[in-house]
């Protein structure tokens, strides 16, 4: 039995192969994260690696501060428009 508005397709695609939610969820707790590289074998190493540590379940493992985040990744982002990425939604927001 499911939700009122959701289908045994949905159930099945959130699953994602794990035989229940809990699974699914301790997997998220537990689980290193797949390397971004494994489908996109074009990313930098060096981006691969700063985006491992913002995606490290064990805080030790993570960056110390934003301020690190940003060093790490400031050279992929030379050229880019981040002003436009920073920028207001494309809806509005709560009031």
């Amino acid at each position: 039995m499911t939700a009122p508005g959701i289908n045994a397709e949905q159930v099945r695609a959130f699953l994602d192969g794990y035989a229940s939610a809990f699974q699914k969820m301790k997997a998220h707790v537990e689980a290193p994260v797949p390397p971004i590289q494994e489908p996109r074998p074009d990313v930098p190493e060096r981006l691969a690696s700063a985006l491992g540590r913002m995606l490290a379940k064990d805080r030790e493992g993570r960056f110390a501060s934003p301020a690190a985040v940003v060093r790490a990744v400031q050279p992929f982002a030379v050229g880019a428009e981040l002003a436009v990425l920073a920028g207001p939604p494309p809806w509005p927001p709560p009031e």
